[in-house]
């Protein structure tokens, strides 16, 4: 299969294209494989491989440019079919800057500070057990599982070990990180949680938060 060389960043450039939709004025969502060639320099076929990937990734969509939406009729009836407009997927948010961390630092001193934070985290797990407990497997090999996949999508970096009389859930990445090293709050909600979820047989055995390399938790 050729492969081709592509300069280095041009993901990111081509994403942020798509983003803003190009320089040019638009009426319409998306932009075509050789507009987005011209605007990063780099030819139609190596900009297609990109955007293949993109795809697969999840980050695109594609979508014919039909006439009267921004496409000229005359171009229709020349090439015979509509250009595909490549356009980003809410997925593909994520590669942007955000700035949720200082949002949610800022909820939490407020919820803190109002004395509310027990009640907010207790409203979050009794909403998150009752929208996700009862899909679970009622096995619990089979629902400790369902739940590693769960936490996996939500980029804890999660494995599950199993050890003669219990499990070990170990967490190599917290996605509250730098929110839970000041709210330790929220190290106690999780470990609520699981016990909501598996019962009260569930020890924390290490904790991020806490100066450990990973999180741990030992389910009986």
């Amino acid at each position: 299969m050729l492969t081709l060389s592509v300069p280095a960043g041009t993901k990111q450039k081509l994403l942020l294209l798509l983003r803003k939709g190009g320089t040019a004025p638009r009426d319409i969502g998306g932009m075509s494989a050789d507009e987005l060639s011209k605007e990063l320099g780099i030819t139609p076929m190596g900009v297609r491989q990109h955007l293949h990937a993109l795809e697969k990734d999840g980050l695109l969509s594609i979508a014919p440019e039909k006439a009267g939406a921004g496409l000229p009729s005359e171009v229709i009836r020349q090439t015979g079919r509509p250009r595909l407009l490549y356009s980003l997927t809410g997925k593909a948010a994520s590669h942007f800057p955000r700035a949720y961390e200082g949002f949610l630092l800022d909820i939490l001193t407020a919820a803190k500070g109002a004395g509310a934070l027990e009640k907010l985290l207790r409203l979050r797990e009794e909403a998150f057990v009752r929208e996700n407990a009862a899909s679970l497997p009622e096995d619990r090999a089979e629902r400790l599982g369902a739940f590693l996949r769960m936490l996996n999508e939500n980029g804890y970096m999660a494995e599950l070990e199993e050890t003669p009389d219990a499990f070990r859930l170990k967490q190599f990445n917290c996605p509250l990180y730098e929110a839970a090293i000041e709210f330790r709050e929220l190290c106690d909600s999780e470990l609520t949680l699981y016990r909501a979820l598996f019962g009260g047989g569930v020890v924390r055995e290490t904790c991020q938060a806490g100066g450990a390399p990973l999180c741990s938790y030992l389910i009986q």
